[in-house]
């Protein structure tokens, strides 16, 4: 594999805080690039964010580790002169500035493109908001599961049997956006080498939310009605709900011929008796009887725990997929296989290990991760790089 990344040599301003901008230029880091957090005096308020009710706590400040590898931190007061003044000069020699404050935010800060575009024209400028840069609610606060998951309509949908909306996974929204707004931003670089002027590429956590929802959404504008999940014990396809077994794991039967396999099924899983009541005599008979189907079926799967079924499963290649906990997945030998998780080594975290973004390009090695940085931990060496005389760092420093 080579030793250079793809991204080597591109210099990115990550002017953002919590995960979705921040998320991309984590991805763009693992392809070589430098990227430069800059921090507002006291840092990202992500960083406290493990501290927050209801999520897991340990001793690393996981969610920063993962956002926040292989970049350099450093702290500006964009609210002062001085510090718009050395933001504007990093400007000048950057290759990328990414942010996802709001609009309002932006243009008090005057870290708009418009402000910044002409201080570098191959600048590449992403931008991610929350609910879209026109209309009336362009600067309500966002975060994805209200503009991703709530507003997009995913969480109405994805429920059954008129159960409460569920809040989601912590900011599983945010990193999907991160993608998005990765591929604009390598878009806007080819175009910059075929061009030779930058650009500017903009998304919000409300078209991602769309786009994962697509789907759903497309069948309403073609007249069909929204149809929700029903409940598991009268879905009309029993072979389409999960099941438990006797040791509390949880899987889905992953069979989409029922009709040419229910037989088959029945007999590998030994209920080939069941085909005896007419109730169960075929696939069509068990969905007309999906109660009696469903009942049936969670009292024979309690009878055995998990591998034991698997065991089941395997030897008659019946299609099944496991209801994985994050300890299991962790666990799962395919991430390790396919480099989806990486090892680093720190002094700082108790963990070596973290997860790596989602792409690989055949050929190129990336980045080994580095540890996320300490509160404005980089801004002396990437100020002087920058040009900056030590007097001119003193005072950007100095309150800091």
């Amino acid at each position: 594999m080579s030793v250079d990344n793809i991204l080597t040599g591109v210099r990115v301003l990550d002017v953002g805080s919590w995960v979705a901008a921040p998320a991309a230029a984590t991805a763009m880091a693992d392809f070589g690039a430098d990227v430069i957090k800059v921090e507002p005096p006291g840092g990202d308020p992500f960083r406290s964010f493990m501290g927050l009710p209801g999520f897991p706590v340990t001793e690393d400040n996981y969610p920063w580790l993962l956002v926040s590898r292989n970049k350099r931190s450093i702290v500006l007061d964009l609210k002062s002169d001085e510090g718009y003044e050395a933001l504007c000069r990093l400007v000048e020699t950057a290759d990328v500035f990414l942010s996802n404050y709001p609009p309002k935010v932006l243009a008090k800060l005057k870290i708009r493109y418009a402000d910044l575009a002409p201080l570098n024209d191959q600048l590449v400028y992403a931008q991610i908001s929350g609910y879209g840069e026109e209309g009336p609610d362009a600067n309500l606060p966002a975060f994805d599961r209200s503009a991703w998951w709530a507003r997009s309509g995913m969480m109405d949908i994805v429920r059954s049997g008129g159960a409460p909306p569920s809040a989601g996974a912590p900011a599983w929204g945010d990193y999907s956006t991160s993608t998005s707004v990765f591929g604009g931003i390598m878009m806007a670089l080819y175009r910059r080498e075929k061009t030779g002027r930058g650009s500017r590429v903009s998304t919000s956590l409300l078209a991602n939310g769309v786009w994962a929802n697509a789907m759903m959404l497309q069948a309403v504008l073609c007249g069909a009605k929204t149809e929700y999940e029903p409940a598991r014990d009268q879905h009309p396809l029993p072979l389409g709900v999960p099941y438990e077994c006797q040791d509390g794991r949880w899987f889905y039967p992953w069979i989409f011929d029922v009709q040419g396999q229910w037989v088959y099924f029945l007999t590998a899983i030994g209920c080939s008796d069941m085909l005896d009541d007419e109730r169960f005599a075929s696939a069509e008979a068990c969905h007309r009887h999906p109660q009696d189907t469903i009942r049936a079926l969670d009292e024979i799967f309690a009878s055995k725990p998990w591998a034991q079924w698997q065991n089941i499963f395997d030897t008659y290649d019946i299609q099944y997929m496991a209801v994985a906990s994050p300890e299991d997945t962790l666990a799962d030998p395919q991430l390790t296989e396919n480099r989806m998780l990486l090892e680093f080594s720190s002094d700082r975290f108790r963990s070596n290990t973290t997860i790596n973004s989602p792409l690989q390009v055949e050929g190129v090695s990336k980045t080994a991760p580095r540890p996320a940085p300490e509160i404005g931990q980089d801004t002396r060496d990437v100020l002087a790089e920058a040009g900056f005389s030590n007097e001119e760092i003193q005072t950007l420093t100095k309150d800091l």
